[in-house]
């Protein structure tokens, strides 16, 4: 089976090995596993870890929006080319892939976190029912699959990473004929939630705003910003501009640390990119223990009271 990875970022080790692992699973038979990085150039990618055997392709457009047509049109002729069994998008590139699929007329499905072979079919795997079930369906090649932004995260394995042959095709950037003119918009100021290399989390667990603010100190002692389940925003809790999840942040840290939250799927959303992620709630059967990397059954109460026992001074501004 030809399984390729496009990424409109340099795609990580976490997203090689993920894909190398799905190669490895589907391919008993033989097969091969190619990256197509439309945005990066050879040069860039010279010291990478690539997969071993398969091959880069590099296209060297700027991202904007006056290549995303370009890059569309650059898939789509990569793809009639190779004819892939498999093109696999990662989740920040879910635009890019569900126009590409209706382009070349192809199946697309969103949110998967496996891909695993039965027989001789091919079956996926993603949340469904409020991230509460996993629906299991059949995938017929040839198709496009975007994963969900956690799948690289949990489903990687160690693997062999060495080089793979480099190839080198621009990407044709040109203003697409539809395209009359346009303004590019002043940058609006970083949120520190996005990548604060820590970040602890407030859900409608917490029960009050005063054990909001009570997180909120021991934040301040690690250095850490305070972020809010939708919920616990609406509750008066928190600013609008700190709400993780689908409508509002989507974290990039080293480590969240989510006090009081169930698990919502739209909160999840917010923190599937975070590397590791501590789950404090006292409900043993809380849905956020499925995805959380630890876990502590405890009331918001007992472990902010640890953590004041242990969290080192205020850290000076």
């Amino acid at each position: 089976m030809n399984i390729v990875y496009a990424s409109l970022a340099r795609a990580t080790c976490d997203e090689l090995r993920f894909l190398q692992s799905v190669a490895a699973r589907l391919n008993s038979v033989g097969g091969s596993a190619s990256v197509w990085l439309p945005c990066a150039r050879v040069q860039e990618l010279q010291d990478e870890a690539f997969l071993h055997g398969g091959c880069v392709i590099a296209g060297g457009a700027e991202p904007g929006v006056q290549s995303a047509e370009a890059v569309l049109a650059w898939l789509a002729e990569l793809w009639a080319e190779q004819r892939p069994d498999l093109l696999l998008f990662c989740d920040s590139a879910h635009e890019i892939a569900a126009r590409l699929a209706g382009r070349l007329d192809l199946a697309c499905f969103a949110g998967v976190f496996n891909l695993s072979r039965k027989n001789s079919l091919l079956v996926g795997q993603k949340k469904v029912c409020g991230s509460n079930l996993d629906w299991e369906f059949f995938v017929k090649p040839p198709a496009v699959v975007i994963l969900a932004a956690n799948a690289a995260r949990h489903g990687a394995s160690p693997a062999d990473m060495r080089g793979a042959v480099m190839q080198s095709r621009p990407v044709q950037v040109a203003p697409p004929a539809w395209l009359i003119s346009h303004t590019m918009l002043e940058a609006r100021r970083a949120n520190p939630l996005e990548d604060a290399p820590l970040v602890f989390a407030c859900g409608r667990g917490m029960g009050s705003r005063a054990a909001c603010e009570r997180l909120c100190g021991i934040a301040a002692r690690y250095g850490a910003p305070l972020g809010f389940s939708r919920p616990a925003s609406l509750n008066g809790w928190g600013a609008i501009d700190s709400i993780i999840g689908q409508s509002g942040i989507k974290l990039r840290a080293g480590l969240c640390v989510a006090v009081g939250v169930s698990g919502a799927a739209a909160f999840m959303t917010g923190v599937d990119s975070a590397a590791r992620l501590i789950a404090v709630n006292p409900c043993k059967d809380a849905p956020i223990f499925k995805y959380a990397d630890e876990g502590i059954i405890a009331s918001a109460d007992e472990f902010m009271a640890e953590m004041e026992k242990c969290a080192p001074p205020k850290m000076e501004q």
